[in-house]
């Protein structure tokens, strides 16, 4: 009878090692965002109905970029300027000013650009529109 207990007492300690080696741990509670750098780019401004030129572009990105990818787009969705920089801003570019009309709806989005160029997050297509009347 001593030899049926043997199967059972392996079994029954290689599952406590297991345990304790691997551990068993709850998931941790998510507060906020799960990830403490999530990737993610927040568009700041401009942004909506704009009663004044805007003078740049201002937006939120991860810690892991090592570049950004500003990109302007006309209604059609067609892509009229782009600029790349490091920081998280850039100056509005004096070629749009130029042709920015009064109620024109453009959109603006930020692509964030880790190693090698490649793509490490990105925003959605914000609009924004100058509406001085």
């Amino acid at each position: 009878m001593r030899r049926e207990w043997i199967p059972l007492f392996l079994i029954t300690a290689v599952a406590a090692v297991c345990v304790y080696w691997f551990g068993i741990r709850a998931p941790e509670p998510a507060t906020g965002d799960a990830r403490p750098d999530a990737a993610i780019v927040i568009p700041v401004y401009p942004i909506g109905p704009l009663k004044e030129l805007p003078v740049e572009f201002r937006w939120r990105g991860p810690s892991n970029t090592r570049k950004y990818r500003v990109a302007v787009y006309d209604q059609g969705m067609n892509e009229i300027w782009a600029m790349e920089t490091r920081d998280q801003s850039l100056a509005f570019p004096g070629e749009l000013v130029a042709t920015l009309r009064d109620g024109e709806t453009l959109f603006f989005r930020v692509r964030a650009l880790g190693r090698m160029g490649k793509l490490v997050a990105e925003s959605e297509h914000v609009f924004f529109r100058l509406d001085q009347t």
